[in-house]
């Protein structure tokens, strides 16, 4: 119950437009950790008393929604109820305008309405930034859409609790471990747009990125805890030194006890990169089965450090940008030094778009940072300052240009 108060007067609060910094990060930890219902329901008790004393016209509601979704205007008061009342103030993240407008839209009394809105957005090209979305594959075949699950209890397999919290996170939670319940296998899978955290049975923490996919025991019995990973993930691993973490993924393994190190292996990308940042990492290549033989090579990594391998099984070590390795993480996309394809790759990623090239992009590098949940004009209009390439957008189509 006091929680609910609490949200409750976080949700008034931002209404009203008396937040401080710090509440408005406290309101976006809460849209990212998924309260959808608990927001949803204070946001429709206070827009309710609004439409009783000044109800909002059609075309007021379709204005209203066209600003919030073409994101063109942030960082500023952008959208105000008729009469001034409950000015609703731009928050600092567009992750929080972006969420926000998508629950006011929801609370609109004409379904009609929202959804022409809606229409208008999408007739305007806007390509909105990925948000928390993956499928859960359990070991009897069971396919969990993830967004859809509200809080709570999601399967119960083999003394073994899946349940998504109220942070948003899946979490297992092991009942009754006992050596007669079978281990099974579960996947998880971010699609492009998507990405996910995840809290393992052993107590591992897992961010994955999107078009990313992790498959892990539902509970770690013997003398290693092992998964595997396609895409980009970063891990907060659980300390056991009687049981080391083992993860596979194209073409390497890396052996941890606990520590936090990020990798990113996707299968388009020229190599897979491991980057330490506390603890230590002992990283051995695999063959081709995904084995260890005589020519593996092994390599230890010190926080700061990252582990470069490639198809050929060449390993290498150099000194790690830790904030550009970790920056997805941190909903910023971060493309100093940066090629022009691999960078456009995470935006495809990111936002579910295509990429054309009509110029060629070899050898060309791009700098500077954004922030992952901007609207997608002003990420490309980022990448146009460095004068090295353009970009015109087509539907879903992103056209690199000279």
């Amino acid at each position: 119950m006091e929680e609910e108060e609490h949200i409750a007067g976080v949700i008034k609060k931002y209404m009203e437009g008396g937040m401080t910094p710090a509440e408005q990060a406290e309101l976006h930890e809460l849209l990212l950790a998924g309260q959808d219902n608990q927001i949803v329901d204070h946001i429709l008790t206070l827009m309710d008393k609004e439409q009783e004393q000044s109800p909002l016209a059609e075309e007021e509601i379709t204005g209203i929604l066209r600003n919030i979704f073409t994101l063109d205007q942030i960082e500023k008061p952008v959208l105000h109820i008729r009469h001034n009342r409950f000015p609703l103030i731009a928050a600092a993240s567009v992750a929080i305008l972006l969420s926000i407008g998508f629950f006011f839209y929801q609370s609109i009394n004409s379904k009609r309405q929202a959804e022409q809105a809606l229409q208008i957005a999408k007739s305007k090209n806007t390509i909105i930034p990925g948000s928390n979305k993956a499928t859960l594959k359990l070991q009897n075949g069971q396919l969990i859409e993830l967004n859809d699950k509200p809080q709570g209890e999601i399967a119960s397999i083999a003394g073994v609790s899946i349940r998504k919290d109220k942070n948003g996170q899946l979490v297992y939670q092991v009942s009754n471990n006992t050596e007669k319940e079978s281990q099974g296998i579960n996947t998880i899978s971010t699609p492009k747009g998507g990405q996910y955290q995840i809290i393992l049975a052993d107590g591992t923490k897992v961010w994955l990125n999107a078009m990313s996919k992790l498959s892990y025991p539902t509970s770690f019995k013997g003398n290693k805890r092992e998964v595997t990973l396609e895409g980009e993930a970063y891990f907060d691993v659980k300390k056991n030194t009687a049981q080391p973490f083992l993860v596979n993924s194209n073409g390497q393994q890396i052996e941890v006890l606990g520590t936090h190190f990020n990798v990113n292996a996707y299968a388009d990308e020229d190599d897979v990169k491991t980057t330490l940042i506390e603890g230590s990492v002992r990283l051995t290549t695999l063959n081709k089965q995904q084995k260890i033989n005589r020519n593996s090579k092994i390599a230890t990594l010190v926080p700061g450090q990252q582990a470069i391998t490639n198809t050929t099984g060449k390993l290498s070590l150099q000194a790690a940008d830790m904030e550009q390795a970790i920056a997805w993480k941190n909903g910023e996309f971060s493309f100093s030094g940066r090629r022009v394809d691999e960078v456009m790759r995470q935006i495809a990623r990111w936002y579910d778009v295509d990429i054309e090239y009509r110029t060629d992009v070899s050898n060309k590098e791009l700098m500077g940072s954004v922030s992952r949940f901007k609207d997608i004009r002003e990420v490309l209009r980022k990448l146009e300052y460095t004068s090295v390439i353009h970009f015109k957008i087509e539907g879903r189509r992103i056209i690199v240009t000279e």
